[in-house]
């Protein structure tokens, strides 16, 4: 696992952390059997918030959110979205979340939540499995095919905020940025401009046939 400063400094990110590392290590306190819950829609700021206090991540905004309540209390959501980078292909979706409540394991949530949505859907589903602090093992327990990897990525920080590259790409910096030089590549721009840089492990990246 690689945890950054910026993540173990940020109060809610910190506590998403620990409850991931007593995941890891099997020492989560509380234990649901996802057989016992029921499967909701979930709104979409419902979801926002959840996956804000939940998730490595944060928030995302799909087009579906599916959860799941165990005694009225929402402890898994996942939201679906059509494919971010196959947008020409058709019915390919995407699974842009999921996440659990921290400090509780909800076992077997995931492929509950992936039922659910095969139910009303077909085609295929995609989804990243983030190297940093995943080997893809509920993919793979769910029948998941690992389709390829990605190369790490690189973000930019100024030790107070991380962004990712696409955020800072050279044909937008001139709008962004304090001072830019047109004849400097956008690196040396985002320097200049005391941002630096910082990679991730790269992705896995999972696709379904339903």
């Amino acid at each position: 696992m690689h945890i950054l400063d910026l993540e173990w400094n940020d109060p809610i990110q910190k506590e998403v952390w620990k409850s991931t590392i007593l995941h890891k290590i099997h020492k989560t306190h509380t234990r649901i059997f996802a057989r016992k819950c029921n499967v909701v829609n979930v709104t979409a700021k419902t979801a926002k918030e959840f996956f804000k206090n939940n998730h490595l991540q944060g928030a995302a905004s799909g087009s579906q959110n599916l959860g799941l309540s165990y005694n009225g209390k929402l402890v898994s959501v996942a939201t679906f979205s059509k494919s971010r980078f196959r947008k020409k292909q058709l019915n390919v979706f995407e699974i842009l979340r999921f996440a659990s409540l921290i400090n509780v394991s909800v076992i077997g949530s995931f492929s509950k939540i992936i039922k659910e949505f095969e139910r009303t859907h077909s085609g295929t589903l995609v989804s990243y499995a983030n190297r940093r602090w995943s080997k893809g093992n509920v993919y793979q327990q769910t029948r998941f095919t690992l389709a390829y990897s990605t190369d790490p990525c690189y973000y930019y920080t100024n030790c107070k905020k991380l962004w990712h590259r696409s955020v800072f790409q050279k044909h937008k910096l001139k709008d962004l940025l304090d001072k830019f030089d047109q004849n400097k590549t956008e690196v040396a721009n985002m320097y200049e401009n005391n941002y630096r840089r910082i990679w991730d492990c790269g992705q896995l990246v999972y696709e379904k046939e339903m």
